[in-house]
């Protein structure tokens, strides 16, 4: 690899990766196809590797080297954009769409008072606060999730940036008229299990808990939507597995589990990886630690 890599070639790396064809890229820059090709030409040279395959149906495919580079490339790209032209960012004056992405069970916890930060902090933005699911880790890479909350994952790829923002404990929960039962009852139970969507990783979050209790759980059901699951816990006189927090559950009565915490993977907020510096995506990023280690134990 050369040391006089040329930064403004540079960005023609992410337009092919995006985009996948030369035609496609040229287009933007308003070059010519030619044009573009010679600066891929020179970029192979300078970086010591072919970066792309052609593949005759999908497109420009990266290559390795090109899927570990990037992340950084993208993110270097962006930090001397914003060094150069730095203007003082007003959240008054953001008129965009906010879209916020969280599990179910973090809706559940902190989405009503999240909405109400967001809003009073950028009062002429609207905001969505939307279910995480498969496609959002896409979405944030596509500009059509800005931030998000999920579980550490090791399948994702360096594109997306995850920081860890703590852990929580897990406590069995049944409905307030087994508040005397034990966790070896209790454990007994049907369970009704939540679903963590769109979390990738090697162990099945159902799985998981039932390595961490050393118990094979009774599961009848999954269900995404923590008020229906809540509800169906009470109809069935059953329990569920969800994390400790410091607040009620009203309704509910909590059996903290009695296991370390460094067994579980911890909540990461989520966003794309050149974003990390923005400080629009880091006002963001501030209100959901804070209000997740609020109500954490």
């Amino acid at each position: 690899m050369k040391s006089d890599i040329d930064l403004n070639l540079l960005k023609v790396l992410p337009l092919i990766y995006r985009h996948k064809r030369i035609k496609s890229v040229a287009k933007i820059l308003g070059k010519s196809e030619a044009s573009v090709s010679k600066y891929l030409a020179r970029l192979r040279e300078q970086l010591g590797d072919d970066l792309f395959t052609l593949d005759p149906q999908n497109g420009y495919e990266p290559t390795p080297f090109t899927i570990d580079m990037l992340p950084d490339i993208e993110n270097g790209l962006l930090t001397l954009e914003q060094t150069l032209h730095r203007t003082e960012f007003d959240p008054s004056a953001y008129r965009k769409e906010i879209v916020i992405a969280l599990p179910q069970l973090s809706q559940y916890y902190i989405g009503h008072e999240l909405l109400r930060q967001v809003m009073n902090q950028f009062p002429n933005a609207p905001v969505t606060i939307t279910s995480w699911d498969e496609e959002t880790y896409k979405k944030i890479l596509e500009g059509q999730v800005d931030i998000g909350i999920q579980l550490l994952s090791s399948k994702l790829p360096k594109t997306i940036y995850q920081k860890a923002i703590g852990r929580f404990g897990m406590s069995l929960i049944v409905s307030n008229d087994k508040a005397g039962i034990s966790q070896q009852d209790a454990l007994k139970l049907p369970f009704v299990m939540p679903q963590a969507k769109g979390w990738f990783d090697d162990v099945l979050y159902q799985d998981l808990m039932q390595e961490l209790v050393e118990t094979k759980l009774d599961v009848v059901a999954k269900i995404e939507n923590i008020t229906c699951l809540l509800n169906s816990v009470f109809e069935l006189e059953a329990a569920t597995i969800l994390a400790t927090i410091n607040k009620p559950i009203p309704g509910f009565h909590c059996i903290p589990l009695d296991i370390s915490i460094e067994q579980l993977p911890p909540n990461c907020v989520m966003m794309k990886v050149q974003h990390r510096h923005s400080p629009f995506h880091q006002i963001l990023a501030k209100m959901v630690e804070s209000l997740s280690r609020s109500y954490r134990l």
